[in-house]
């Protein structure tokens, strides 16, 4: 169900990029936005969890998509309006940047830097990054579950 609420959410911003550009934090509330977090919120339903925890776990999952959503957006963006590829422009700014910070003992950032780049074919992979975010979110979601079936159960102390 989380997969699915994730899609959604997804499917949204790709459809209607400009719902990023928002910056209101208050909700615009009305019967559609109020129906989809009921929507939104079944399947962490009956799963030992509190309400609390529910909301938190909700808002996590659609803060991870929305990030996402506004890098990719964000990129999108500054390759259109520089017509640069991502290679193109470390072609520009790499020797600049050796030149400012090459005394300095980036041996790791360079060498993860250099797998992503690599991995991804350019400076960011939004689907590789909302799917690992996802499986992450997901397994701490079945930890918690977990050790709420786990805890032992309190007895009634008879006075």
């Amino acid at each position: 169900g989380l997969t699915l609420v994730a899609a959604r959410n997804w499917a949204l911003y790709q459809a209607h990029p400009w719902l990023l550009d928002g910056g209101n934090s208050r909700p615009v509330l009305g019967p559609h936005t109020l129906g989809k977090y009921e929507a939104e919120l079944r399947p962490l339903d009956n799963l030992g969890l509190s309400d609390v925890e529910m909301d938190s776990l909700l808002t996590l999952l659609l803060s991870h998509v929305e990030g996402v959503a506004r890098v990719q957006n964000n990129l999108r963006r500054v390759r259109a309006a520089s017509g640069l590829s991502d290679s193109d422009w470390w072609r520009i700014v790499g020797p600049a940047l050796e030149r400012h910070v090459g005394q300095l003992d980036l041996r790791l950032s360079s060498r993860v830097g250099s797998a992503a780049s690599e991995a991804y074919a350019g400076l960011f992979d939004a689907q590789h990054t909302l799917q690992f975010g996802l499986e992450r979110i997901f397994e701490s979601i079945a930890l918690l579950i977990a050790r709420r079936n786990k805890r032992p159960a309190r007895r009634k102390v008879s006075s």
